[in-house]
């Protein structure tokens, strides 16, 4: 049995075939093109997204004409579309996770006593609404995140599943339905949002492709990465390298013992959302990291791929003393300081492209060092291993820095689409009528590249004093831009 995975991440929108033996064949992907406007602003064209995400579907639909038994989708979570019900055409671009044009409604909302971040979508959505409404019908006006807008524009209905809502900061506690507090502080009617489902099961059928497929998996990339990786215990986080990083884990069905935010930066999500229970987790992030490599290989090494990077890096003078702090939109877990931006520091008239590639990658595998330390205080786990996807994760040097600096092994899937992965095996589970939870035993079915193990001895001197220079560098880095500094993800 195969299903069709549909997957958008930040920079392409991509299709596979998943196999109901965990293979997973890439058929199409097309990039992903992003409207800067400003400092803060980020923006898609919803239409175009959409168009494309239809093209790259009917590829595999080609590909597979009888053999494919259902769809599955996983995007990025929090980007915010609103549409119109009837034309099935997005009205405004959509604004990404990572736009901070929001920030002064952050601020006003949380002298309110309402506590949301820019980075969720709620206060996007009330944005969108302010633009667009009055030229529109408001019976005819949907909004969404891009797992709604994909799943109405294909003709399945106006849903989204529980790991997508959870980032728009309008639910309840339970993340089971809306707050009608938080609706009526940004003065969003409930009409106009998706209704909560399931992560997966029999969500509705995409009308709209040349073959009716049966909506069988509904659920946010990091999450179809977590299950594609089989993270199912809290020793065990998953590391998604792509244009933000993120690493999640698995707490099973009992929270964290806070609502929003941990002490130390990280934050509650669901892990996976099914008929009989809620899997909960804690997720932290880094906002720019497969875009801060991006910018780097832009503005320095002439556009070359991000492949070279690593080349250069490995060449590097490890006793430069150089770093980077990759804080081009701002910092996250731990930090949360929207306000911060990129700094360089200890460059000398010695450090060439070798050592500034060398850099990029500290930073960044510094800034996972800070995550995995955070939530393991915020959640009293030990995490002893970290397995690694995205489009980052071929680069050696990094993933070496990785283990040294977090001071856990580190594993390089064999499959570095794990959220497609993800995303198709929780597919083949709602056609098999199983519940993630009792797979969840099947840990030794997980295979890894390679395997990294710390060179430097965590709680060492050396490795306080490299700690140490991060820590330097990253108060460097913290509000450069004062006003949306005083934003924080509460």
């Amino acid at each position: 049995m195969s299903v069709v995975v549909l997957d958008v991440g930040s920079s392409s929108i991509r299709s596979s075939i998943v196999t109901n033996d965990a293979k997973v064949k890439a058929v199409a992907s097309v990039p992903l093109t992003i409207n800067h406007e400003g400092l803060s602003q980020i923006e898609y064209d919803a239409n175009a997204l959409a168009k494309s995400a239809m093209f790259v579907l009917e590829e595999a639909i080609a590909s597979h004409p009888t053999q494919l038994e259902g769809l599955a989708i996983t995007t990025q979570r929090a980007t915010s579309v609103l549409w119109s019900r009837s034309h099935i055409k997005a009205l405004a671009p959509a604004i990404s996770w990572q736009d901070l044009r929001t920030t002064a409604t952050c601020l006003s909302l949380g002298t309110k006593g309402v506590a949301i971040a820019p980075n969720e979508s709620g206060t996007k959505y009330a944005y969108l609404l302010n633009h667009q409404l009055l030229k529109e019908d408001p019976a005819d006006v949907a909004l969404g995140t891009l797992d709604s807008w994909l799943a109405f524009y294909l003709g399945v209905g106006h849903i989204t599943d529980i790991t997508n809502v959870a980032m728009s900061g309008l639910t309840t506690k339970d993340i089971t339905g809306y707050d009608p507090l938080r609706l009526e502080a940004l003065q969003i009617e409930r009409h106009y949002l998706p209704a909560i489902t399931a992560s997966y099961g029999e969500l509705g059928v995409a009308k709209r492709l040349s073959a009716e497929l049966p909506l069988l998996s509904l659920v946010g990339d990091q999450q179809a990465s977590l299950f594609g990786q089989h993270c199912h215990s809290s020793t065990c986080a998953k590391v998604t390298l792509g244009t933000g990083v993120m690493i999640d884990v698995n707490l099973g069905t009992e929270p964290p013992n806070f609502e929003r935010r941990g002490r130390n930066g990280s934050y509650r999500v669901p892990s996976l959302g099914s008929k009989k229970a809620i899997l909960w987790g804690v997720e932290g992030a880094l906002l720019s990291g497969g875009s801060s490599l991006q910018w780097f290989c832009n503005t320095f090494l002439d556009g070359a791929p991000p492949a070279e990077v690593d080349r250069y890096a490995a060449q590097a003078d490890t006793s430069d003393g150089c770093i980077f702090v990759p804080a081009l939109s701002g910092l996250a877990t731990p930090d949360w300081d929207f306000g911060a931006r990129g700094v360089f520091l200890g460059v000398s008239r010695d450090s060439g492209r070798n050592e500034l590639s060398d850099a990029l990658l500290r930073g960044i595998a510094h800034s996972v060092a800070d995550i995995v330390e955070a939530i393991e205080d915020d959640t009293s786990k030990t995490i002893e291993i970290l397995r690694v996807d995205g489009k980052m994760a071929g680069s050696t040097v990094l993933l070496q820095h990785i283990a040294d600096y977090a001071g856990v092994k580190v594993q390089l899937s064999t499959e570095i689409e794990a959220t497609s992965l993800g995303a198709g095996m929780l597919a083949h589970l709602a056609l098999e009528g199983i519940d993630a939870h009792s797979a969840y035993d099947d840990e030794c079915s997980y295979r890894y590249k390679v395997a990294y193990d710390p060179k430097i001895c965590k709680g060492s001197k050396r490795h306080d004093d490299i700690r140490q220079r991060w820590q330097q560098a990253k108060a460097l880095s913290r509000s450069q831009i004062p006003a949306l500094s005083q934003v924080k993800f509460q």
